[in-house]
């Protein structure tokens, strides 16, 4: 899409990037995005940037698209969708260059970030876990479902993790 282009919608929109029509009126093979699931609640699917999905068939009530994922669904003829591919793509190859950006990024989808080993986290966090991180002789609890000849030394916690 540009500056001054018009986008229409509906029956008689023609099939140009930017317009929107029901799937019944789009031709097989044409790129799609933002798609409705259930007809007028106003396109949930393939919306990220720089996606796009393709309609691959279409039956008598039901047209199959492929995702992004690459997982084929079906939806409803009335369903609308627009014609083309999201803008903004190639935003992930853009590198982080700090660690902050980066902490941002993972906490606002709920991902552990940094990840440290086993050794260098506290005892409550990891059974490997201590300051002594050196310590290769360390004692390693065993499970509670061990067979007999591994249940030596120290046995099996009463209960893992930080107190909460």
């Amino acid at each position: 899409m540009c500056v001054g282009q018009q986008v229409t919608h509906g029956a008689g929109a023609s099939l140009d990037p930017g317009n929107a029509l029901a799937l019944q009126d789009i031709p097989e093979g044409t790129l799609v995005y933002n798609i409705e699931g259930v007809p007028g609640d106003g396109g949930k699917y393939c919306r990220t940037s720089g996606t796009t999905a393709r309609l691959v068939a279409k039956s008598i009530t039901s047209a199959t698209i492929i995702l992004p994922s690459r997982k084929e669904r079906e939806f409803p003829l009335s369903c609308k969708a627009i014609i083309g591919t999201v803008a903004g793509g190639g935003r992930k190859e853009k590198p982080f260059l700090k660690a902050g950006n980066k902490h941002h990024f993972k906490r606002a989808r709920n991902k552990r970030w940094p990840n440290p080993s086993a050794a260098a986290q506290n005892a409550v966090d990891h059974p490997f876990g201590n300051k002594r991180t050196s310590r290769k002789a360390k004692q390693r609890p065993v499970g509670h479902n061990a067979p007999p000849g591994r249940k030596v030394g120290k046995l099996w916690p009463r209960r893992t993790g930080r107190k909460k």
